[in-house]
């Protein structure tokens, strides 16, 4: 991920998630965006994933937009 100024950290993790979740589906298709693969992929917990997006279908929107 390129080196970018974020306002928040909030701001900074939801970017790191959806980069990581768009290169996931760049590679494998949705079927291959899943918590657990992001979560694996990730340096932080699932929790911090659905903290800052409530399932799997907020950050395919999120990708998609």
């Amino acid at each position: 991920m390129p080196s970018l100024e974020f306002e928040t950290v909030r701001d900074l993790r939801r970017a790191q998630i959806l980069a990581e979740a768009s290169a996931l589906v760049a590679l494998e298709g949705l079927a291959g965006l899943t918590l657990g693969t992001l979560e694996r992929r990730l340096p932080f917990s699932r929790g911090v994933i659905t903290h800052h997006f409530r399932n799997k279908e907020e950050i395919v929107d999120a990708v998609l937009d």
